[in-house]
C-alpha cells in the first residue's frame, strides 16, 4: 500500500461458516431442515479503500476485494479477487491482482476432495502472470459450527511468466487452513500453503495469511489482516519476501451476526436520536494503519484525538492529529497538529476566546509553529443539530521554517462547523487563516473536513480530508499539501 491512507480488505480467504448447511458435522446432532431453510448457502463479502496525499509528497492508494463462499450439505466452494495499487511521486509502489477459486466435496470419515485454481499478477515483483490448477485431498481435523481446521495436499500444474521468462512445471501443494468464530461474532482466520516444483526443490512458493474480524453491525466488520509471501526464486534483483499488514473494513451481504439455536441475533443496538453534546465531556479518536515490506516497503499511520468540555457559560475545545508515512525507509509524511481553545460565552450569539495552535511538519521543513490567539466570535447557528461559528482576532506566531526562526504579529480567523445530519451521519469542517500583519501576502490557510458514518454504538467509519496552503513555504517546497484518508473512529 502507499504511505498514506487506510487499506480496506475482506478478511476471509477460504471457505467460511463451516457447519452452516442443513446438517451439522460429526459430533453434533442433526439440525432440522426447518431451522436452516432460511439460511442462504452463499456468503458474499466486499471492500474497497482509498488514500491520497498531494503537495510536497504525492501518494495514491487504491484497493478492492471481493469474496464469495458457498456451503451446502457436502459441497463447499469459494471465489475471490483482490486488487491493490499505490504510487509515491511518479513511482508505482504496489500494482497487483489476485484471483482464486476452489471447490471441495466432503467424503466419509472427515476427508474431502477438491480442485483449486489461482491466478496472480504483480508488476513490482515482475510477475506478468502465474496460473495454477491443483487437485487436492484434504482432511478436517476439526469441523463444527464455530471452528474449522483442515490439512490438504495435492499436485498440479503451474504456468508463469516472471522477469520476462516464461515457464510451466508440475508442483506439489501442501496447505493448512483454520477459522474460528466466537459466540459474539468475532472471527479468526489463518492459512498457509507451500508449493514446490516437482523437478526443482529449490523452486518453491510459500504464502501465509492471518486475520481477525470484529462485527460492529449486522453487515459491517472491522479488523486487521497480515499477508506474507516468500518466493524462493524471485526475478533477478528482487526480494524473496513480501509482507503486508492492513487495517480492515468489510461488508457482508449475508451479515456477520452469529447464528444461535433460537435464531439469528442482531448486533445492531437500538439507535438513539443523535444530537450534539450540550454539557460535559465529548471525546473521539480515529486511526488508520497500513504496512508493506518486501519489494516495496511502505508504512502509514494516521491518528487523531479530540476532547471537548461544554459547561454553563463556556466551552473548552482540544484536538491533536498526527500522520507518518514512509516508502523504502524514506519519510513521505511526518506531521503533528494540535490546538486548544477556551471560549467564554457572552450574550447570545457572541463569545470571546483564547487559545493556541501548534504545527510540526518534517516534509514541509516546519520544525515548529506556535500561535497563541485572542478572538471574538459568533455562532451563526447553534442548536442540537448544528454548530456554525466564525471568529477572528490578533495572534502571535513563533516559528522555525527551513532553519529560519521568526516571530511576528498575526491576524487570525476561522470558520467551524459541526453538523449531525441524521442518526448515522455526522459532518465536521473548519477553515483557519493565519496571516502576517506586516505582510498580508504571507499566510497559512488550513482546511479540514470529515464525515463519520455510525456503524454500531460509538464506533464509526470516518473519511477525512485536510489541506494546508502556505503562501511562503521553505525554499524549494510546494505551497500546498493535501491529505485524504479513511479509517475507524470511536467516541468515548
Amino acid at each position: 500500500m502507499s504511505a498514506v491512507g487506510l487499506a480496506l480488505a475482506a478478511l476471509s480467504v477460504g471457505p467460511v461458516h463451516a457447519g452452516g448447511g442443513s446438517t451439522a458435522v460429526s459430533g453434533k446432532a442433526p439440525v432440522p431442515a426447518a431451522d436452516t431453510a432460511a439460511v442462504s448457502p452463499w456468503d458474499i463479502t466486499a471492500a474497497a479503500g482509498f488514500g491520497m496525499s498531494r503537495g510536497n509528497t504525492d501518494t495514491l492508494n487504491l484497493s478492492a476485494q471481493f469474496l464469495a463462499t458457498y456451503l451446502e450439505g457436502a459441497n463447499e466452494g469459494l471465489f475471490g479477487m483482490d486488487y491493490g495499487y499505490a504510487e509515491t511521486g511518479d513511482a508505482t509502489t504496489v500494482d497487483n491482482f489476485h484471483a482464486f477459486g476452489a471447490y471441495n466435496r466432503t467424503l466419509a470419515g472427515g476427508f474431502y476432495a477438491g480442485l483449486a485454481g489461482d491466478f496472480a499478477h504483480d508488476e513490482i515483483a515482475e510477475l506478468d502472470y502465474r496460473f495454477s490448477a491443483l487437485p487436492m485431498l484434504g482432511y478436517y481435523l476439526i469441523k463444527n459450527d464455530s471452528t474449522l481446521l483442515a490439512l490438504e495436499a495435492g499436485a498440479g500444474y503451474v504456468w508463469e511468466d516472471q522477469g520476462g521468462i516464461g515457464s510451466d512445471y508440475y508442483v506439489y501443494r501442501v496447505g493448512q487452513r483454520f477459522s474460528h468464530s466466537t459466540a459474539g461474532g468475532v472471527k479468526l482466520t489463518e492459512s498457509v500453503q507451500w508449493t514446490p516444483a516437482i523437478e526443482d526443490s529449490d523452486d518453491w512458493l510459500l504464502t501465509a495469511q492471518a486475520g481477525i474480524s470484529v462485527p460492529v453491525s449486522k453487515h459491517w466488520a472491522v479488523g486487521a489482516v497480515a499477508r506474507y509471501t516468500y518466493d524462493n526464486t524471485p526475478a533477478s534483483g528482487l526480494e524473496k519476501d513480501d509482507l503486508a499488514v492492513l487495517a480492515t473494513l468489510s461488508y457482508s451481504l449475508k451479515g456477520f451476526e452469529p447464528e444461535a439455536a433460537a435464531g439469528r441475533r442482531s448486533l445492531m443496538p437500538d439507535q438513539k436520536k443523535a444530537a450534539l453534546p450540550d454539557m460535559g465531556w465529548s471525546r473521539s479518536a480515529g486511526v488508520s494503519f497500513a504496512l508493506n515490506q518486501g519489494n516495496s516497503d511502505t508504512l502509514s499511520v494516521i491518528g487523531d484525538l479530540s476532547a471537548n468540555n461544554y459547561h454553563e457559560g463556556g466551552e473548552w475545545l482540544n484536538a491533536i492529529a498526527a500522520a507518518y508515512g514512509e516508502t523504502d525507509s524514506e519519510a513521505t509524511v511526518e506531521n503533528v497538529r494540535a490546538a486548544t481553545q477556551y471560549n467564554k460565552l457572552l450574550s447570545d450569539p457572541l463569545f470571546v476566546g483564547i487559545g493556541a495552535g501548534f504545527r510540526y511538519d518534517d516534509i514541509a521543513k516546519v520544525d515548529y509553529q506556535v500561535t497563541p490567539t485572542l478572538t471574538l466570535g459568533a455562532y451563526l447557528v447553534r442548536n442540537d443539530a448544528i454548530k456554525l461559528s466564525v471568529e477572528a482576532g490578533p495572534g502571535y506566531v513563533f516559528e522555525k521554517v527551513g532553519d529560519v526562526k521568526a516571530d511576528y504579529l498575526a491576524l487570525y480567523g476561522a470558520q467551524k462547523l459541526a453538523w449531525v445530519v441524521n442518526d448515522r451521519v455526522t459532518v465536521s469542517q473548519a477553515v483557519v487563516y493565519s496571516g502576517e500583519v506586516e505582510d498580508l501576502g504571507s499566510y497559512t490557510l488550513t482546511a479540514t473536513g470529515a464525515v463519520d458514518v455510525s456503524m454500531v454504538g460509538d464506533l464509526s467509519f470516518r473519511a477525512s480530508v485536510s489541506n494546508i496552503y502556505d503562501s511562503t513555504p521553505a525554499a524549494g517546497l510546494d505551497e500546498n499539501d493535501l491529505l485524504v484518508s479513511a479509517g475507524i473512529a470511536m467516541r468515548f
